[in-house]
């Protein structure tokens, strides 16, 4: 079970609050099969549990043609353990995008930030929309790919506003 779900959604929904998820032992949020607009305002901050599945931290997928996610000001995905092979690591993808077809876009504002997952720590596959990482994107301690782009179309950028912002991978 998501902690957050939106499936369907062709209005808009807004998050005006910080929203925290702590100790999640499944999928934190999912975007789904949508064609409206989802907006994080304030921080998004998710802290998994030993436990927490192979389901992503944040994924995005399936969305349809004028579907926009946004997150607005910080994104953190981290694990409650980050040491390298810890038995407490996320076991899935901090975020996945995937899916999503031509006409929709994904957007991280603020300083995206994913530390200890298992799986490639930002995964964008098979993505016909748009996806930008406007601030500064951060990968730490992770176990396998720290960004990974595949079978894409659609444009994919990292650091686009002025000044350039860095993207960070490390162990």
């Amino acid at each position: 079970e998501q902690s957050i779900l939106i499936n369907g959604l062709t209005g808009r929904a807004t998050f005006n609050t910080d929203v925290s998820i702590v100790d999640r032992q499944a999928g934190g949020i999912e975007i789904a099969g949508s064609a409206g607009s989802v907006i994080f305002s304030n921080p998004v901050t998710l802290t998994d549990q030993l436990g927490a599945s192979t389901a992503a931290g944040v994924l995005v997928s399936g969305n349809l043609s004028g579907n926009l996610v946004e997150f607005t000001d910080n994104l953190t995905v981290t694990s409650t353990s980050v040491t390298a092979g810890a038995t407490e690591r996320t076991d899935g993808n901090g975020i996945l995008i995937s899916g999503n077809a031509a006409g929709s876009a994904f957007r991280a504002v603020g300083v995206t930030t994913v530390n200890g997952a298992d799986l490639e720590s930002i995964l964008i596959t098979n993505e016909s929309g748009n996806v930008d990482f406007l601030g500064e994107t951060r990968v730490r301690n992770r176990a396998t790919e720290g960004i990974a782009v595949t079978g894409s179309s659609g444009s994919v950028e990292f650091g686009v506003t002025t000044p350039r912002r860095l993207a960070q991978v490390s162990n």
